[in-house]
């Protein structure tokens, strides 16, 4: 995705069955003030990714993990907010795993998923 000349890639990485860490990096030639204006787009596109990735792939677990404690808050806050869309797509937002230096934010299925139906079928 491209946000204001910053380029963000979402990725998606399998760790085991049915569990997928998410991670994002910005690619910019923007100086700071012009990223920081960029950067509720950039968040708002990458939680748009992660919407479309647990609605099409329906993993069982989908990981944030995440070093600044800043960034960690407002992934928590986000996630709280958008407790009831999730709750539609089958999802729930388990407490925080909190180890230094990470912390880890973990949405788990809570209905049957149709990717792993469609997997074995």
């Amino acid at each position: 995705m491209d946000v204001s000349g910053t380029r963000v890639d979402t990725t998606f990485a399998e760790t085991a069955e049915g569990d997928w860490r998410v991670g994002f990096k910005v690619i910019s030639k923007a100086s700071a003030t012009e990223n920081i204006h960029a950067s509720l787009r950039i968040f708002s596109g990458v939680f748009q990714a992660v919407r479309e990735f647990l609605e099409v792939r329906q993993p069982q677990r989908l990981i944030f993990a995440l070093k600044e404690e800043a960034l960690g808050q407002l992934y928590e806050q986000y996630l709280q907010r958008q407790d009831t869309s999730l709750r539609q797509l089958g999802y729930c937002m388990i407490p925080p795993i909190r180890s230094s230096p990470l912390t880890e934010f973990t949405l788990e299925k809570t209905t049957p998923s149709g990717w792993i139906r469609y997997k074995h079928s």
